[in-house]
């Protein structure tokens, strides 16, 4: 009987290691904000849905007129159509966190300019339905960078534009480099800690 207390405190004290440890070493998406960033604007989906009190959206004239041109879209399958109006009327079905911001960054203050959109992932499951739309409809697949899943529609020539995503956050970038040069820039920022990052103290 005392071996089994004994195992059970060992069993306790390695689970709340490992929480602690999980805990402790989830990082922060906004840690890849550039400090050098110019300029950098913070939207919150939920805050800004909360205020624009729009209503039955699906009454709304914009989201009309954006259905009926949805249904002259011949190149949509039916499936597809119906995958945009539900991310229209919900947009926490693409995967990502409507209560946490979604930041717009950017720097002109070089001789090449870059910038982009970061957000942060709550749901996998939902953004990888996301990312297998965009698949299909654009005939680009991702592919696995180091940690990294990259979708770029231009690997060739100067200036490249890319999305990259892991289990926590994603990033549209944009920069006058060539897509090897933009990938190495995208995977600092992932990689660097808050210290390098604009939220640096």
């Amino acid at each position: 009987m005392k071996n089994y207390f004994i195992s059970l405190r060992l069993a306790c004290m390695m689970l709340v290691s490992l929480l602690a440890v999980s805990c402790g070493s989830k990082k922060d998406y906004r840690d890849a904000l550039p400090a050098n960033a110019f300029i950098t604007i913070s939207v919150n989906p939920a805050s800004l849905e909360a205020k624009s009190n729009h209503g039955n959206i699906e009454q709304n004239p914009l989201f009309i007129n954006i259905k009926e041109a949805l249904n002259n879209a011949e190149e949509l399958s039916a499936e597809q159509k119906e995958f945009i109006l539900s991310l229209i009327k919900d947009p926490a079905q693409s995967g990502i966190d409507q209560n946490s911001e979604i930041y717009l960054f950017g720097n002109i203050d070089q001789m090449q300019p870059e910038g982009g959109i970061l957000a942060k992932i709550n749901d996998q499951k939902k953004f990888d339905k996301l990312i297998a739309f965009l698949s299909e409809s654009t005939g680009l697949q991702p592919e696995q960078e180091g940690d990294l899943k990259v979708i770029s529609p231009e690997k060739s020539g100067k200036g490249s534009v890319l999305l990259a995503y892991n289990e926590g956050m994603c990033m549209l970038f944009a920069a006058q480099y060539n897509y090897k040069k933009t990938l190495t820039r995208v995977q600092e920022l992932v990689d660097q800690d808050k210290k390098a990052s604009l939220l640096a103290d």
